[in-house]
């Protein structure tokens, strides 16, 4: 199993993710993007079922990285062209949720390629004011944890449970916080946290939220939640 990661995820968590027995596949920074968020695996990358999503630019710089994914994942890769800097909301073209067959992402800004494959597809793209849907959300199968009321309602008014979180409890310097969703990543029915969720103010209603979905919930350190972009999962074929 393929567990990628920020450059910059701190070392505690990946000896725990190693000892956990993933293979830990870092991405270099997209110098695009800001520095804080250049190697963000939320920012740079978005799966969809069989399809694999990523900026061309991008894909010059992690070829390497990018198609050991492919190799492991047996994922078919779509490169988009839109363009992108690191000003708000020109980063985001990929920042999208995907569970309960539905995307939620700020539909204005989702890359053509996304939204093509989605109708092709016949996946709804639910709206919300929140660019950054992905880093925002704790994704579960049919289920969302987020701090945003946006992606809250979208979520509940899709069909999916829903938690709602207080903000902050996630650091990502140099910003006053990181978001929730980029402090975890789910492999199968576990979530693993960048940190400890016990040190979280809602620890516990999220521990048991992800527990009453059939999720089992590992802290890979016993630092503060560390907003790292999710860590992507991906299983051989």
């Amino acid at each position: 199993m393929l567990a990628v990661i920020d450059e910059r995820l701190p070392k505690a968590c990946r000896d725990s993710l190693c000892r956990l027995g993933f293979s830990l596949l870092p991405l270099p920074p997209f110098p695009r993007l800001s520095s804080p968020v250049a190697s963000h695996p939320d920012m740079l990358l978005l799966k969809i079922e069989d399809r694999l999503f990523c900026h061309e630019e991008y894909y010059k710089i992690a070829k390497n990285e990018i198609q050991k994914i492919l190799d492991t994942s047996g994922l078919s890769l779509c490169l988009t062209d839109d363009a992108v800097s690191n000003s708000y909301p020109l980063d985001v073209s990929l920042n999208l949720v995907f569970t309960g067959n539905l995307l939620i992402g700020k539909k204005d800004t989702v890359a053509k390629k996304v939204k093509e494959y989605a109708e092709d597809c016949q996946i709804p793209i639910v709206s919300v004011k929140q660019g950054y849907a992905k880093c925002s959300s704790l994704v579960l199968e049919n289920a969302i944890v987020t701090a945003d009321l946006g992606i809250e309602t979208a979520a509940k008014n899709a069909g999916l449970d829903t938690l709602r979180i207080t903000n902050g409890g996630v650091i990502l310097p140099p910003y006053p916080y990181g978001f929730l969703g980029g402090a975890s990543g789910a492999c199968g029915k576990t979530v693993f946290f960048c940190g400890s969720i016990d040190r979280h103010p809602d620890g516990a209603s999220i521990t048991a939220f992800c527990r009453s979905h059939g999720y089992e919930v590992i802290s890979l350190s016993n630092e503060p939640l560390f907003d790292a972009g999710t860590i992507l999962f991906f299983d051989s074929i």
